[in-house]
């Protein structure tokens, strides 16, 4: 009788699911339409009125058929060019993200640079892509107990996705510090190794990426080196 019951709800909420995608889909249908409709009735009683006071069959060269044929036209192009919005906002609304971030590790050859044009140009290589790799197998497997929907028939997609580069929220590593002037622009305090009153504190200084947001590192840095700054300008205890 338990197993009986279980399908019964099975069945009842799927039921339940597709009348309301049918619902959605079924008034969706009309509101797209209905302000062509509107139009065309509008245009109808501007060309009725236009044909009863000084008996014009045309406005600016175009017929009422012309102008109905025209907005048919317009407002079909519309429909069809939103078709892929529509069945992404479909997808959306039964969809449940998940943010992977995974560490960039240290590589000579990803930097920014300046080319004689004067033009910035990118050199970057992903790579620790095996750990990002696991991590990613890791969430899928997880999947598979998160329970989201346990009343549902099982139906599910995993759409793995790597952010572009343009898409870069935490810009780093681009003025790197260490002891060697040959393969960093700062020192260890972050003081421009050619430059003795310049010093870079924003996220600039980092050798790589971490996989976690870096603000709480740029602010732990800025305060180690505005002690450095007060040792070495010689301020009394008291100002540090």
């Amino acid at each position: 009788m338990r197993v009986l019951r279980k399908y019964w709800n099975i069945c009842r909420v799927s039921l339940i699911e597709r009348l309301t995608y049918r619902a959605d889909f079924f008034l969706a249908t009309i509101l797209r339409f209905l302000p062509m409709l509107t139009t065309i009735l509008l245009w109808q009683a501007v060309y009725a009125g236009a044909n009863a006071t000084s008996g014009q069959q045309q406005l600016s060269g175009f017929t009422f058929d012309e102008m109905v044929a025209y907005l048919l036209l317009v407002h079909i192009s519309r429909m069809f060019s939103s078709m892929p919005g529509l069945a992404a906002g479909k997808l959306a609304s039964h969809a449940l993200d998940f943010w992977l971030t995974s560490e960039d590790l240290p590589r000579p050859e990803n930097r920014v640079m300046v080319d004689r044009d004067g033009h910035i140009r990118l050199h970057y290589t992903p790579n620790n892509l095996d750990a990002h790799n696991r991590l990613t197998r890791k969430l899928r497997h997880l999947l598979n107990y998160i329970g989201c929907e346990p009343h549902l028939l099982p139906q599910n997609a995993y759409f793995g996705k790597r952010i572009p580069i343009a898409g870069t929220g935490h810009q780093n590593g681009t003025i790197r510090f260490g002891q060697d002037p040959a393969d960093s622009a700062l020192d260890i305090n972050c003081r421009a190794h050619e430059l003795d009153n310049l010093y870079v504190v924003d996220g600039s200084f980092f050798v790589s990426s971490a996989a976690v947001n870096p603000t709480l590192t740029i602010i732990a840095n800025a305060l180690r080196i505005g002690d450095h700054l007060l040792e070495r300008l010689g301020a009394p205890s008291a100002v540090r």
